[in-house]
């Protein structure tokens, strides 16, 4: 029902290719961190702050990872950072239904993936990129959004919280944010628009029509604003200035946290992965059916069916679920099952999927 025609998957395979190639961007932004401060925790603070040296997002996309599974015990950190035009989507999606691979070849704007769910999502230098990296222990998304609410209403934004994963203005989307939790470690990120180019986001993300309709606009460009359309001066180094105020107040003395030379190297690794094909792309093979909705308090999800002698023999899971193992919770109900409505939705059923079985039974002609 979605399937892509030979030369159109081509093309993007094309486009695919000339993506990961792109050259490193040479924009350095002003840091925080000093590389003549010591390596040591300091056992007299109770929060850092990291703020990233480059705006390659496949370098920022491995310093998060990095953060999330190194940071001592206990500690709490707040990554700020920028990325240069760039598209990044989500653990679970697939880049070729997600995003306009031609344009952004021929654009020069990188693709990434996250180590989070969520929906694709449009950078550039005119937004900013925050990241709280926290203990399982003491996480608390809803302070964490409370503060950056706090920090936009300092400049007279009046920011609430939406839907999953929102933050809105009069209406809005500014900001979106996503999730992922390794070991005793969680890490809660997200993006705030200041002076994004929308029209670029627009061309380069496709976004599902029931998307935009669940949401009640027409298009990502009339959905979106930047925070500047409500302080004129307002600027990401202004905002990123105001992010850390907060983070300090909230956690009293934070210190810059800077990078010992074993996660210095551990980064330069995490860097190969963010920018390997593999990652990215991963595999895309041609698919007998593809199946899309949009499911309440859950998000789109896009299923892929590879069907042989009347049996399910592949199913890939794409979605923007805020949950990145929901594909591993689904895919063994679809693989082995008989290609009939009856026995998959009675599976569906068995396992507590009671609404996406009657989504599927709309998949099958009558």
């Amino acid at each position: 029902m979605f399937e892509k025609n030979r030369s159109a998957m081509k093309k993007e395979m094309v486009s695919a290719c000339a993506i990961s190639s792109l050259p490193k961007e040479e924009v350095t932004l002003r840091t925080h961190q000093s590389a003549s401060q010591p390596t040591t925790i300091q056992q007299d603070v109770t929060g850092y702050y990291f703020i990233s040296p480059t705006t390659n997002a496949h370098e920022n996309m491995a310093y998060d990872q990095l953060l999330l599974e190194t940071l001592p015990p206990g500690n709490v950190c707040l990554f700020l950072y920028v990325n240069a035009p760039s598209v990044i989507i989500g653990q679970n999606q697939n880049p070729y239904r997600e995003c306009d691979l031609s344009a952004m070849a021929e654009d020069h704007v990188r693709l990434a993936r996250r180590i989070s769910g969520g929906g694709a999502v449009y950078h550039d230098l005119g937004n900013l990129n925050y990241s709280f990296h926290t203990p399982v222990q003491t996480y608390d998304p809803t302070a964490e959004t409370e503060m950056i609410c706090r920090t936009l209403s300092s400049f007279g934004i009046s920011a609430v919280p939406s839907g999953r994963n929102d933050l809105t203005v009069d209406g809005r989307k500014c900001s979106g944010s996503a999730f992922c939790r390794r070991g005793n470690r969680q890490l809660h990120h997200g993006t705030l628009l200041v002076t994004c180019d929308t029209s670029r986001m627009a061309r380069y993300l496709h976004v599902s029509p029931q998307k935009l309709q669940a949401k009640g606009v027409a298009s990502v460009h009339s959905r979106v604003c930047n925070l500047s359309s409500f302080v004129k001066d307002l600027t990401v180094e202004g905002l990123k200035d105001a992010l850390i105020k907060s983070f300090k107040k909230e956690n009293g003395n934070i210190a810059p946290y800077v990078l010992n030379p074993s996660q210095t190297d551990l980064h330069r690794t995490l860097c190969m992965y963010h920018a390997s094909p593999a990652h990215i792309y991963g595999e895309t093979p041609a698919f007998t059916d593809v199946w899309e909705t949009r499911l309440e308090g859950m998000g789109m999800i896009s299923l892929h069916i590879s069907v042989s002698h009347g049996v399910i023999t592949d199913c890939r899971i794409y979605t923007d679920a805020m949950d990145v193992s929901l594909p591993q919770q689904l895919q063994p109900l679809f693989v082995g099952q008989p290609f009939s409505p009856v026995p998959l939705c009675a599976t569906l059923y068995d396992a507590g999927w009671g609404t996406l079985a009657e989504f599927v039974k709309t998949c099958f002609p009558l």
